[in-house]
């Protein structure tokens, strides 16, 4: 699981992991043959629209075979619930999300299959965001929108990284 490219936010959750150590995993795996699939998740604290689409367009430029993205679930029990109920950081709403997808689909080149487009925590320890325990809601929301919009795997694929923030 690669989550965020952004070392700030791994340390922040204390991940001990950076995308250093995934670049040199994924470098292993693919000279050994072995496909491999990142994970992202949206919505980390602090992270803005635009650090979880870096996080993307790295994964789009980086042979990668597959991706699942997922929005950030507050989980009971854990710290990050505490943080949460103390007004840390928020996460976005059903809305928010699908137009983040929306934009992740469109950098992601038609090669890289896509696994997943969101998740969902068990309902019973789920604290945050509620609107993820209806799945079958989310996933029609989703479909609705990337029919409205026209959203095509690829078409805002761009080449160049610094493309990406003209």
């Amino acid at each position: 699981g690669l989550q965020t490219i952004h070392r700030s936010t791994l340390d922040s959750m204390n991940t001990h992991t950076c995308v250093e150590d995934f670049i040199i995993v994924t470098d292993e795996l693919r000279r050994r043959g072995i496909k491999v699939i990142a994970h992202l998740i949206l919505g980390l604290p602090h992270e803005t629209r635009g650090m979880m689409l870096e996080s993307v367009n790295f994964v789009a430029k980086n042979g990668i075979f597959g991706v699942k993205l997922q929005l950030l679930h507050v989980l009971a029990g854990t710290d990050l619930e505490k943080d949460y109920a103390a007004g840390k950081f928020s996460l976005p709403d059903m809305e928010h999300y699908i137009q983040t997808l929306e934009k992740c689909i469109r950098i992601l080149p038609e090669n890289i299959v896509i696994h997943r487009l969101t998740g969902d925590g068990a309902k019973r320890e789920l604290i945050a965001p509620l609107w993820t325990a209806d799945k079958k809601r989310v996933l029609n929301a989703i479909n609705s929108a990337f029919k409205r919009e026209n959203v095509i795997q690829g078409s805002e694929c761009v080449q160049n990284i610094h493309d990406f923030f003209v």
